[in-house]
């Protein structure tokens, strides 16, 4: 069939090229990692929220921001890592 400018099958091709455009940023979007920091909140008192936060955040090699509620987090040893 004919499109109205003349030349067959035109419009097909245009609609798969914006299909294959389409289809290639919703899977570079759903792979891309988002940039920016990190953000980790933690509870008054919640040290292993801290905790996990903290070692998070030292092994994701991102910018991060860790976000303690107002109060205290009592840290009474210091763990070793392996």
């Amino acid at each position: 069939m004919l499109s109205r400018s003349g030349a067959a099958g035109s419009s097909q091709s245009c609609r798969r090229a914006v299909w294959i455009i389409v289809a290639v940023l919703i899977v570079a979007l759903g792979i891309a990692q988002p940039v920016g920091a990190a953000l980790f909140t933690c509870a008054s008192g919640d040290v292993a929220c801290l905790i996990v936060s903290i070692n998070t955040a030292n092994a994701n090699g991102e910018v991060n921001v860790i976000r303690l509620d107002a109060g205290t987090c009592t840290l009474t040893a210091r763990r070793q890592q392996h």
